[in-house]
């Protein structure tokens, strides 16, 4: 059931629970209407096991421990956005057993003590979004990386060292990797490691130091990928057009790398279906 686009409320809630007992997967992302008990009628009536709450502001703790006590079958979770505290955050992880994937971006109280008790209690996570949570340290992608070796999809955004980004190196069925800072990795561990994941087929990257050369070198390495985006990767310049093309990538995008924009690359209309590329001040 999606509820996007609806101005779906507690008395919908209530009509839907009667008339349709069998839901298992609810969006309503951003829906300002839905209260909390909304959710816990849900929890209570539903055998939910995919729950999407991303930016749902209004929602207060009762709706996760509704989902800790009624749904312990669930397993995907997108709460990106949300106010709630760690620990109704806790709760929820340590009833959730079979959780699949989590989005929690920008869930200011998702902390270290939530991830260790996902690394106990969600043994079956294989996709993990946690950017732009506050209160997570480079040290928390290090036990992300140990405690789930099977992981297909991670995102992180702390800025990260060459210790966090080498034990990335053994998660080999990584196939999506999103780091938003990558300033402190050095490009030669950057690239031992990014040739190590041979199965990652899209890679979202950072504020990285690689030079047209070593990103040459990961991808002549890295031949399954097929989406690539780099962002704000100085040291990148015109030159590595070339290799971009005749990369296995189906999808690029250059936002803000050196000096690279339209203007500045020759006959840039020939390459726009494939490679987008974005300067520093915009198209």
């Amino acid at each position: 059931m999606r509820g996007n686009d609806l101005r779906l409320d507690y008395e919908m809630v209530e009509t839907l629970v009667e008339a349709c007992p069998l839901i298992e997967r609810v969006s309503v992302e951003q829906n300002y209407f839905l209260p909390t008990r909304g959710i816990q009628l849900m929890a209570r009536h539903w055998t939910l096991k995919s729950v999407s709450l991303n930016d749902c502001v209004q929602l207060e703790d009762d709706a996760l421990y509704a989902l800790a006590k009624y749904a312990p079958q669930l397993e995907h979770l997108r709460i990106a956005g949300c106010f709630f505290s760690e620990a109704a955050l806790i709760a929820l992880f340590t009833h959730a057993h079979h959780l699949r994937s989590i989005d929690v971006q920008r869930v200011s109280q998702f902390s270290e003590e939530c991830i260790r008790t996902m690394t106990v209690h969600c043994p079956e996570l294989v996709s993990i979004d946690v950017r732009r949570c506050e209160k997570l340290s480079p040290a928390a992608l290090d036990r992300l990386a140990g405690a789930f070796p099977l992981v297909e999809s991670l995102a992180f955004s702390c800025p990260i060292t060459d210790r966090e980004m080498e034990r990335l190196a053994p998660c080999h069925r990584l196939r999506q990797l999103t780091m938003t800072d990558a300033s402190c990795v050095s490009p030669k561990v950057l690239s031992e490691t990014l040739t190590a994941l041979v199965h990652l087929r899209g890679l979202h990257l950072s504020q990285s130091t690689m030079s047209n050369q070593q990103l040459a070198q990961i991808l002549g390495r890295a031949g399954q990928l097929q989406e690539l985006f780099l962002s704000v990767c100085s040291q990148l310049s015109q030159e590595v057009l070339p290799v971009l093309m005749a990369s296995s990538c189906e999808t690029i995008c250059l936002h803000g790398c050196g000096d690279l924009s339209p203007a500045r690359i020759p006959n840039y209309e020939g390459i726009a279906s494939r490679v987008q590329v974005i300067g520093t001040s915009g198209l």
